[in-house]
């Protein structure tokens, strides 16, 4: 979950960003399916999750 919610938003924009690829339309509608994904990358990387699930050595 951590590495696809850093990732997507990355490659969504990079996709979007190719020119004639998408309608507009589309694109916008795509960037802002990123924006959540967002969200969710600094929440799965904050300190109150890594708090909760430490890792095991």
């Amino acid at each position: 979950m951590r590495t696809l919610s850093t990732i997507m938003p990355v490659a969504i924009t990079g996709v979007d960003l190719i020119p004639g690829l998408y309608p507009e339309w589309y694109a916008v509608l795509q960037g802002l399916s990123a924006l959540p994904l967002i969200g969710v990358a600094f929440i799965t990387r904050g300190s109150a999750l890594s708090a909760a699930f430490p890792k095991k050595n």
